[in-house]
């Protein structure tokens, strides 16, 4: 490990384990000459054969894109993890996959959801193998270069939305009961899968460092994705997705959950989880931006650590809003020039 490696992941241990407003990481990207080359797209690979191949094209192109940014000193680590689209954050349970040039999905089941097979998880699934043996096997091949990160999950009503489809929101109104039950079955699938992935990853420094890129300590995990909670009210996300989440996140020392500005009418539902500690919040379009959810969200995002996008602008005009909280900022730079003044902002005054 380098003494640029060391000096970064030391803060972010500092940062994490010693919160306090007005703190903050910054990861920069957008400023290098031109991008690394990515692997093949993910439907022209047959990972039941070619697995370790594909895992070593995309821990080389982690490699080439770390060492692009010439030790840039922003808060970047280099990191690597098995990466299959979404999907495999649900597939471990079952379910078909339909594989795209840069992403996955499941093929939900139609008819009636009484009818649906019951969620299985084990280590026989080729996705266990995908997934943590991947891990494990990045470890191996890659430990001594890259840090071997988690590469996250669902939570248990997403889970059931990939299961399911868009019918699952009608389902919660003609069979709440069913929804619940296979809830309760998707939860106990995620306590597991959490439980694997831990085993599988490194731990530097007495942490993780989580599908998004942050440290944390102890046994944390992150990111989970609530994006289900976008498309119900709060009320159904109250009966048919907070109590699994919390459940599933009891006795963890820590997580991290992936939020939408689209969904803010949960947020308030979603961020009661006493979990959560680190909360990443994605800007979409026709939404408002994560830095104005963040002033409209000032009390309940509190004593949490928040992951925003940000702009040179939004350094230079809205310090005050952003010295109220514990931060962990992305933005890209179209030259390294934009990148080093706003890391100076960030380095100055947070």
């Amino acid at each position: 490990m380098t003494d640029h490696i060391q000096r970064t992941l030391a803060r972010h241990v500092s940062f994490a384990t010693h919160p306090k407003p007005g703190a903050a990481l910054v990861t920069i990207t957008g400023f290098t000459p031109a991008p690394a080359r990515k692997p093949r797209p993910l439907n022209e690979w047959a990972f039941d054969r070619d697995l370790h191949a594909y895992l070593d094209a995309l821990a080389q192109f982690h490699l080439d894109t770390w060492e692009l940014r010439g030790e840039f000193p922003d808060d970047t680590l280099p990191m690597t993890y098995p990466f299959f689209g979404i999907v495999e954050h649900a597939a471990y349970v079952g379910g078909d996959v339909i594989f795209e040039k840069d992403t996955s999905y499941m093929r939900p089941f139609e008819g009636d959801i009484a009818n649906m097979p019951p969620v299985e998880w084990g280590t026989q699934s080729a996705w266990h193998r995908r997934v943590i043996g991947g891990l494990t096997y990045m470890r191996e091949r890659w430990g001594d270069r890259l840090f071997v990160r988690q590469r996250g999950g669902m939570s248990p009503l997403d889970m059931l939305y990939e299961l399911r489809g868009s019918q699952l929101m009608t389902d919660m109104y003609d069979a709440p009961e069913a929804v619940n039950a296979l809830a309760a079955q998707c939860e106990q699938a995620l306590r597991w899968w959490i439980g694997e992935q831990l085993a599988a990853v490194d731990h530097p420094m007495g942490g993780i460092l989580t599908g998004m890129d942050v440290w944390m300590p102890g046994r944390s995990f992150g990111h989970l994705s609530e994006d289900a909670s976008v498309l119900c009210s709060p009320a159904m996300y109250r009966e048919h997705g907070q109590p699994y989440m919390e459940s599933a996140l009891a006795g963890l020392d820590g997580a991290m959950i992936h939020l939408h500005t689209a969904g803010t009418h949960a947020f308030g539902a979603i961020l009661e989880n006493p979990a959560l500690a680190v909360v990443e919040i994605t800007d979409d379009p026709n939404a408002p931006r994560g830095i104005d959810v963040l002033e409209r969200f000032n009390r309940p995002l509190q004593g949490k650590t928040v992951m925003i996008t940000v702009t040179i602008d939004d350094l230079r005009t809205r310090l005050s809003l952003l010295s109220r909280h514990h931060l962990i900022l992305r933005m890209k730079a179209a030259t390294e020039r934009e990148a080093r003044e706003s890391l100076a902002i960030v380095r100055t005054n947070l």
